[in-house]
C-alpha cells in the first residue's frame, strides 16, 4: 500500500555538505549550520547556497 501526499509520507533527510551562515529574521539570529547537520526544515528553507 503507498503512502498518499499528506499520509503518513515520510520525507528524505538532508544532510548539508558544506557549512553554511544563516540569518534568522524572526530572531535575529546569525546560524552557523555543519557539515554532516540535518536543520529543521524551517531552517533549511533560509539556505540559499545549492551547494551546500
Amino acid at each position: 500500500m503507498r503512502a498518499h501526499r499528506g499520509e503518513g509520507a515520510v520525507l528524505p533527510q538532508r544532510r548539508l555538505i558544506a557549512a553554511v551562515y544563516v540569518k534568522v529574521s524572526a530572531s535575529h539570529e546569525d546560524l552557523m549550520l555543519l557539515p554532516g547537520e540535518s536543520p529543521p526544515l524551517e531552517i533549511a528553507a533560509l539556505v540559499t547556497n545549492p551547494d551546500a
